[in-house]
């Protein structure tokens, strides 16, 4: 008899997935722990919101700050919502510019401030780098997602919408280039932490998978980097307003 070997894609389409729902309330208990990103689009007070409407007290909050510091980040605004409710704030500096490490300094921040409750991880206001690190780490640490729930605000409306789009190609003329590029512009460099890296045998086949932005260097910027092993591309497009195709 021949047993078939299935394919990784196979493994991973099998493997449960997390049940996504809507909520209309978030009630923390005492013991419990908030982690959230001072953000700077109003979505990132999302969930503090809600917990100011729910009652909540008594929780620790573990503030994520960004560095490079930016003005519009609104640490002030969260740092004064989260006093009147939690009995503690916590920070942690995420370094955008050096990121590698940054899940595990968030776990060994959680195991010292040793909290025994669920864990509430708010997703809205972290770069996605970010979110990767920390859902992995989260993952492997002892406790394991068994008392974790991950967040997320969706914002009313994203910017650009349709009507910015239309005034900006319309001032520049119609360029393809300048649709994406007025919207968002430049690399700093293409990132790889030892925390999600594998080894790669020489000559070995290697799959980009991406989702990609508005700005078209990140994607041409990844398959720089990774030619000439790259043999396969999986991309995910998301909504372009700037040309209205997906």
């Amino acid at each position: 008899m021949i047993n078939r070997v299935e394919r990784i894609d196979e493994k991973l389409k099998a493997l449960p997935k997390p049940a996504l729902e809507s909520i209309k309330e978030i009630f923390l208990q005492p013991e419990d722990t908030l982690i959230l990103a001072a953000g700077f689009e109003d979505r990132c007070l999302g969930s503090v919101q809600y917990l100011e409407a729910s009652g909540s007290k008594g929780f620790t909050a573990l503030l994520i700050k960004y560095e490079p510091h930016t003005e519009e980040n609104r640490m002030v605004d969260i740092m004064q919502s989260l006093s009147k409710m939690a009995a503690g704030v916590e920070e942690m500096t995420y370094d955008r510019c050096n990121p590698a490490g940054g899940g595990e300094a968030l776990v060994e921040k959680l195991e010292k401030l040793g909290r025994t409750g669920a864990i509430y991880l708010d997703i809205s206001a972290m770069s996605r780098f970010f979110i990767v690190q920390a859902l992995v780490a989260l993952g492997k640490s002892e406790r394991g997602f068994s008392d974790t729930t991950v967040l997320y605000s969706e914002a009313l409306n994203y910017p650009p919408d349709q009507a910015e789009v239309d005034k900006e190609i319309e001032k520049n003329g119609v360029d393809s280039i300048y649709r994406t590029m007025f919207i968002s512009s430049g690399v700093y460099e293409v990132t790889i932490v030892p925390e999600l890296a594998s080894i790669v045998m020489y000559g070995q086949p290697v799959r980009l998978v991406a989702f990609p932005s508005f700005n078209i260097d990140q994607l041409a910027s990844l398959k720089g980097d990774i030619q000439p092993y790259s043999s396969r591309y999986t991309v995910f497009p998301g909504k372009c307003l700037a040309t209205g195709s997906d």
